[in-house]
């Protein structure tokens, strides 16, 4: 299938979309020849770059996609899509804390977080109760025979 993209023209300011379509080629040198006056694409008519403009000028002319645009592009999209109102009704406060401090287990990016999760609140009952500073279980170990079951 051969894709042939608009060429990097400036012919008017509303048409950004033009800056990062470049003309298909197979070596990394761009082609010298002017620029199509469409996107085609092998059995599609394609589009215009009137049509472009005006799907532009129509998403421009609604403010709450100018502001969706703005906040995207400005944030992380995690932060953007963030349910402000779940947060007030959510915040972050506790009611339990642990009363031995041990040492917090890091499990990287292993994907094991239920059994890190579990050996944390098994090592500090018995920290508690062996009255010990100091105790690491193995995680390796039950993740071993986990997928040996």
């Amino acid at each position: 299938m051969t894709i042939l993209r608009l060429g990097n023209t400036n012919s008017s300011p509303s048409s950004y979309a033009r800056h990062f379509l470049t003309t298909a080629s197979t070596s990394d040198k761009p082609e010298q020849t002017p620029a199509p006056t469409m996107v085609i694409q092998k059995g599609t008519q394609g589009i215009t770059l009137s049509q472009l403009d005006s799907y532009k000028d129509e998403f421009d002319a609604d403010i709450k996609n100018r502001l969706a645009r703005l906040t995207i592009s400005r944030e992380s999209y995690s932060n953007a899509l963030e349910n402000r109102d779940v947060v007030v009704q959510h915040p972050p406060v506790f009611s339990h804390k642990l009363a031995i401090d041990a040492p917090i287990t890091n499990q990287k990016v292993s994907g094991r977080c239920w059994i890190f999760a579990g050996l944390n609140m098994l090592r500090q009952s018995m920290m508690s109760e062996y009255k010990l500073e100091k105790l690491e279980l193995s995680q390796p170990y039950l993740f071993f025979y986990d997928k040996l079951e």
